[in-house]
């Protein structure tokens, strides 16, 4: 394992570079053709590499359709050309664009009797309404999409993926509906049962599962995202696309109160992690499951994980995962390690120059104190935190049980009674133990 810090686009800047040797070799020539290509796939590149990159983009794929009106070559390309120009101006959110470009795609690919490119433009059209709060825009859209696909099908054109698409895309919308809604899902399942396993039946997978989150259906749910992430494995989807499916799966679980399962679950996905970016984010996230569900030796181990996965982690990072592991030891009771780690997070806080850092560092460390028995400590470091200002809560609670613990009964009572003074709320349970030891 490397401390360099991966470039998660790398493939799609070697895949741009190679597209624009393409395309300088053909300008040289005036190859109308070849340039088309490689002016295509430039576009592409830029679109996936994200928002910098998009006014590329644009640009490119204009190129590319100004080539084929001049030449007449690669009409084919066109469709694909508009729609990839509408999506880009969706990305840079210049709305007002967006639609027409759409409409212009839909229309080339009928023109050119491109039926599954015209339903999928149809359907783009009808979602990017939905996303500019347009529903009713967009259900009348889906529902003229949908017509045209079935009168397509009855017309015996492969035009079953799309239509599924499209299908699936009113059902969203129709989700009050339940009955409608079911009716259409069962529609867009059987279109993709006659088509060979493969995206679409990823896609599907994943939209059901939202759909029944949604409806606050979580078992439901929870079986069609488990269905997602094997069809994904099995037909090659993107790997962060999957990541993001089980981060869903474990929030869901969570969501359920089943909290260790959650890590547990991310824990098990962790091999097929290609990269360090997203074993950090699994492994991150299964310690915040374990905390959770107080699993202290498995959040220890996540801990653990994660400190040998980034040696190179920058100070505010390391705090934190410092911070987290030493209540892990606390929760195992192994003081001492957590002091231990506590020190170090104290060190971290004070590199980063972060004030809050350092108390939450500090408050933590009056805790551990607190649960090993060395009450004197633990009332040290909290009369400090209390002469500071720090007077939430937890502060106060932990200085009256420090003080209990320590004998000292009168200022216990008198730290309960300055909080209720000074923060408005009471703090019963800290004077009932106040209470409770000066009777004994």
């Amino acid at each position: 394992m490397t401390d360099r810090q991966e470039d998660p686009h790398e493939a799609l800047r070697a895949r741009l570079h190679e597209a624009q040797r393409r395309r300088a070799a053909a300008r040289t020539v005036d190859d109308k053709a070849a340039w088309i290509l490689a002016a295509y796939d430039c576009g592409s590149a830029h679109f996936e590499l994200g928002e910098v990159d998009l006014p590329f983009a644009a640009r490119l794929f204009g190129e590319a359709m100004k080539l084929i009106q001049e030449s007449g070559t690669h009409r084919e390309l066109l469709p694909e050309l508009l729609g990839m120009s509408g999506r880009t101006m969706q990305r840079m959110k210049r709305w007002d664009e967006v639609l027409p470009w759409y409409r212009r795609a839909a229309e080339e690919a009928s023109a050119q009797g491109l039926a599954p490119q015209e339903l999928r433009w149809l359907g783009k059209e009808a979602t990017t309404c939905r996303a500019m709060n347009e529903s009713e825009r967009g259900r009348e859209l889906f529902e003229k999409a949908i017509e045209t696909g079935r009168a397509m099908l009855a017309a015996g054109q492969a035009v079953a993926e799309p239509l599924a698409e499209q299908l699936q895309g009113l059902a969203d919308l129709d989700t009050t509906e339940k009955g409608k809604s079911d009716a259409l899902w069962e529609e867009a399942e059987q279109l993709l049962a006659t088509l060979p396993w493969g995206h679409s039946h990823f896609r599907a997978a994943v939209n059901r599962a939202g759909a029944y989150a949604n409806r606050d259906q979580p078992w439901v749910a929870q079986t069609y995202l488990e269905e997602a992430i094997e069809i994904g494995e099995a037909v090659g989807s993107d790997e962060a696309d999957r990541r993001q499916l089980v981060l869903k799966l474990a929030a869901l679980l969570r969501k359920r109160h089943e909290p260790v399962q959650a890590g547990e679950r991310l824990l098990a996905y962790l091999p097929q992690c290609s990269d360090d970016r997203g074993r950090h984010e699994v492994l991150t996230e299964a310690v915040d499951a374990f905390f959770s569900g107080h699993a202290w030796d498995r959040m220890k181990s996540a801990c653990e994980q994660l400190r040998e996965l980034r040696r190179d982690m920058a100070p505010g990072w390391r705090y934190d995962l410092e911070m987290r592991c030493s209540i892990a030891c606390r929760g195992l009771k192994q003081f001492d390690e957590s002091l231990k780690l506590l020190r170090a997070a104290l060190e971290l806080a004070q590199l980063w120059g972060d004030p809050e850092g350092l108390t939450s560092a500090r408050g933590q460390t009056a805790i551990v104190l607190l649960d090993k028995g060395d009450f004197a400590g633990s009332v040290r470091i909290g009369e400090e935190l209390w002469t500071e200002g720090v007077c939430n809560p937890l502060a106060a609670r932990t200085l009256v049980r420090a003080l209990i613990g320590k004998g000292d009964l009168d200022r216990a009572e008198a730290v309960a009674a300055e909080f209720e003074q000074a923060d408005g709320d009471k703090l019963e349970k800290a004077r009932l133990r106040a209470h409770h030891g000066a009777e004994r």
